[in-house]
């Protein structure tokens, strides 16, 4: 059974002890949590909870008359920001709004491809396999050639040589037997 300890530190600088392990560790998340949203308490400046388990929590707290004060800097600022007018007459919601959209069609643009019309040819030419078979160089490449042709039996069948993009009159391609299944053949034929 998981329990826990409350320690609050007053305004004043002092320790107490606000819950012992006695108290149901449900109790005393629920009244951590209380404090945590609040951010304020008459009695403590600082409560942490210490779970059986090693984990630890905490809050800073203000008194309440600090508590109040800080919520109304922050609504003066909301409104103070609400009335700014830049340069260029704008609000600060308009320029807030404006950096917004002007992120939002960065992210648009970066996700989207970089050709121009002049470079689409080459790099779709670039992207395109060889046509030539490569050399067999190893015993495994060796026995990768029909030995009647003398062409590789492991390229593309024709249904991946068109979905490539080649012209399917141009099938098989330099130095590749043709394929007629989509799996390699393990010897070559006789």
């Amino acid at each position: 059974m998981r329990t826990a300890t409350t320690l609050g530190k007053t305004h004043d600088g002092k320790w107490e002890l606000i819950a012992n392990p006695d108290v149901p560790l449900q109790e005393q998340s629920k009244n951590f949590r209380a404090l945590f949203v609040s951010r304020s308490h008459d009695k403590f400046a600082f409560v942490q909870i210490q779970e059986s388990d090693g984990h630890l929590r905490h809050v800073h707290l203000n008194t309440p008359a600090a508590a109040a004060a800080v919520a109304k800097r922050k609504v003066e600022e909301r409104d103070k920001n609400k009335k700014f007018v830049d340069k260029a007459g704008k609000t600060a919601q308009e320029v807030s709004d404006e950096r917004f959209s002007r992120a939002r069609r960065q992210l648009d643009d970066a996700s989207k491809p970089k050709v121009r019309p002049a470079d689409s040819t080459a790099k779709t030419e670039a992207a395109k396999p060889k046509e030539t078979a490569p050399p067999a160089n190893t015993e495994a490449d060796k026995s990768l050639i029909n030995p009647k042709t003398g062409l590789r039996i492991d390229g593309p069948t024709l249904a991946q040589y068109v979905a490539a993009g080649y012209p399917a009159d141009k099938y098989p391609p330099k130095g590749y037997d043709a394929r007629d299944t989509e799996y390699a053949p393990t010897t070559p034929p006789v």
